[in-house]
């Protein structure tokens, strides 16, 4: 069981940072590119599609399994698979999950409710600088915490007696 919680942990997580890395490196410099009216709809099209089962499987799965594997370590807590899993538990569940439901969420929110159709261009200009900034150094945090734990794992997976 710890094998198979351990593999789904570290191919979830994986998948987290490849997405989170994805984004950081390439969607966003496609996006800086785009006038404030056609980031705004842009953004606003990709937070409604990205709410998607398979989406929240394996963002919200990486936070089930990460710390359930950290559970079936625990018999021998001082071993250094066990302190990378904590690790690992303590930076998914803060710098992804934590990031993503206290700070990205609100953010898409607000930006979700601003009506580009009715809104002036100096509005348009200030939502965007607004949200971007903000959104991008969220980001950040969530891709760097998320290939941190995804290294942690990975490490537990090649090894796991250590």
């Amino acid at each position: 069981m710890t094998n198979i919680v351990m593999s789904l942990a570290t191919i979830s997580t994986g998948l987290m940072a490849g997405l989170f890395f994805a984004w950081s490196f390439s969607v966003n410099n496609g996006l800086a590119n785009l006038n404030d009216v056609l980031f705004i709809k842009t953004f606003q099209s990709v937070n409604k599609s990205i709410l998607n089962p398979f989406f929240s499987l394996i963002f919200l799965g990486s936070a089930f399994l990460i710390p359930w594997a950290l559970y079936l370590n625990s018999d021998n807590t001082s071993s250094f698979t066990f302190l990378c899993l904590l690790v690992a538990t303590i930076v998914y569940l803060a710098g992804c999950v934590g990031v993503t439901f206290l700070a990205n969420l609100p953010l898409n929110e607000s930006l979700d409710v601003f009506d580009v159709d009715t809104a002036s261009s100096e509005d348009i200009t200030l939502q965007r600088r607004t949200f971007e900034r903000k959104w991008n150094i969220l980001n950040t945090i969530r891709t760097i915490s998320s290939l941190l734990a995804f290294v942690l794992l990975v490490i537990c997976c090649a090894y796991p007696s250590i």
